[in-house]
């Protein structure tokens, strides 16, 4: 009876290490509902946004193999090996966000497993630093009409300022957000009154360190004996994704467990920091109230859902930025198969994809009609929610 029982104790154990290796990821996450019931207020759009990247940076995730390459444009090397616990989605190029990373992650395990090769993996899913912030903000924001780049975060893409500061650019290019240059025009004691008025989800944007930050808290502001800001004890509570130092990570103890994070869930940073690194905090429409809430939405333009042999000439366009297209058909028992996936990025000046033609579907054309009860087309918007704007039965 003892030694079934040490048997069954120590069963109990390997089948727990399998689902990846020797470490697993504790808190699976769920997939997140980043919509409301009812008319939200700016505060709650705020923790939205707020909430959304911070489960980018902290799904907790394995793998079965190890995972190492070169992002796009960096000599450095990104390692996942297959016997630690990660956090956050991996840091890449591809410039997609927590929804794309969750299209191969396991909830139940924690396990990602992307069907293809490495080099294909760091073109379709993880993020860098604008790209996270940006991502959580497009979960309740649609007014950002490009600026993916930390360079871009400019006026005519639809980022305002916080604060008084101002600067004016006589460009069209959308490269035209020198910082280091608006601090000098407006002087720190402007950029330091800025900082204090800050509310969480707000940006902190710096061209010359070229990274993106986003303020989770409301400010911290001591003055000293004359009234004025001391920036040397005033700060600001943000999170970033950064891919570590020189491809390292950021440990955190999880009972007993260590998670890998490749960006900061939180981190105080003084104003004197701030400055001296040239940031200027940045804001969006919907969250000072200037822009109305929109309730997402996917509609067929060029024509009508008819039949296969119509589809090509269909555009599905939507209110929000489009994260991913699936093309799926269903058996004559209701068995879904998925035809094919389209993981769309926002690595564009010109802002996120809103709109995508269905003839892009290169798979479309090889469906037998004889050998499937139906097809549906579903779009998932970076609100988190999935539409099936197209839905065929045979």
């Amino acid at each position: 009876m003892k030694k079934s029982l040490i048997l069954i104790l120590t069963l109990c154990i390997l089948l727990s290490m399998t689902a990846c290796g020797k470490y697993k990821a504790q808190e699976p996450l769920q997939y997140p509902d980043y919509t409301f019931a009812s008319e939200p207020t700016t505060e709650e759009l705020r923790q939205t946004a707020v909430r959304a990247m911070r489960d980018l940076l902290s799904i907790q995730w394995c793998t079965r193999e190890d995972i190492s390459y070169y992002k796009k444009g960096s000599k450095t090397n990104f390692r996942y090996p297959k016997d630690m616990t990660f956090g956050g989605v991996i840091y890449s190029g591809a410039s997609t966000g927590l929804l794309h990373f969750m299209e191969f992650y396991n909830n139940e395990t924690g396990e990602l497993s992307y069907p293809g090769t490495v080099d294909e993996m760091k073109e379709s899913i993880g993020s860098a630093c604008a790209d996270s912030l940006l991502w959580s903000w497009s979960t309740v924001c649609n007014s950002i009409s490009g600026g993916y780049y930390p360079t871009t975060m400019v006026y005519q893409n639809g980022f305002l300022p916080v604060g008084d500061y101002t600067y004016n650019f006589n460009t069209n290019s959308y490269y035209t957000c020198p910082t280091n240059d608006i601090i000098k025009a407006n002087g720190t004691d402007v950029i330091a009154d800025a900082y204090t008025k800050t509310l969480p989800a707000d940006a902190l944007i710096s061209t010359t360190q070229d990274h993106a930050m986003m303020v989770i808290e409301m400010p911290v502001v001591v003055y000293d004996s004359n009234g004025k800001i001391d920036t040397e004890q005033s700060y600001l509570v943000i999170q970033d994704q950064r891919g570590g130092i020189r491809g390292a990570y950021y440990d955190v103890e999880h009972d007993g467990y260590t998670v890998h994070h490749s960006g900061r869930v939180s981190c105080n940073l003084t104003f004197n920091e701030l400055l001296e690194k040239n940031y200027i905090p940045v804001t969006a429409a919907e969250f000072t109230g200037e822009k109305a809430y929109e309730i997402a939405q996917v509609t067929v333009e060029g024509g009508t859902v008819g039949s296969i042999d119509t589809l090509p000439d269909l555009k599905l366009v939507s209110n929000y930025p489009i994260a991913i297209i699936r093309l799926i058909t269903t058996d004559a028992d209701g068995k879904d198969t998925l035809v094919q996936r389209i993981l769309i990025t926002s690595a564009s000046d010109k802002g996120p994809a809103k709109s995508f033609d269905v003839k892009d579907l290169s798979k479309l054309t090889s469906i037998d009609t004889g050998k499937c009860a139906g097809l549906r087309i579903e779009v998932v918007s970076s609100t988190g929610q999935t539409f099936t704007p197209v839905n065929l039965s045979f």
